[in-house]
């Protein structure tokens, strides 16, 4: 990614059972009209990248579903604490974003992990 594009995913106040009922993915450049905006509320988690042993600093995914397509982010760091690499990837299929097998998208973006924010809470499975 350039320096001034951006995306957001965002989620609604979790409801009673601590679960949001609608996502939203938001890519734009600067302060420019969004490029793709969608909202969904199918949404998928992925541990494809996570390795048990690795001292506490893993992977974890969320992709957000748009037809046939899943808008996802990656994020490798210490889980509550701090992110040490994003990542913005693009699957064609559910399929593809479901598999165990790496380098299954069609696009992937990196990020400067410095400019990631984000809530740990809403992250994780």
């Amino acid at each position: 990614m350039t320096a001034d594009q951006r995306v957001e995913i965002c989620a609604t106040p979790p409801d009673e059972h601590g679960v949001s009922g609608t996502y939203s993915y938001n890519f734009a450049t600067g302060l420019a009209i969004s490029e793709l905006y969608f909202e969904t509320q199918d949404n998928r988690f992925s541990t494809k990248y996570y390795r048990a042993d690795h001292e506490g600093v893993n992977t974890m995914g969320l992709g957000l579903v748009r037809g046939d397509h899943v808008y996802s982010v990656h994020l490798t760091g210490m889980d509550g604490r701090y992110v040490s690499a994003a990542q913005l990837h693009v699957y064609d299929s559910i399929a593809d974003f479901d598999s165990e097998r790496g380098e299954a998208e069609a696009l992937r973006l990196y990020c400067e992990p410095g400019s990631v924010r984000v809530n740990w809470d809403f992250i994780r499975p």
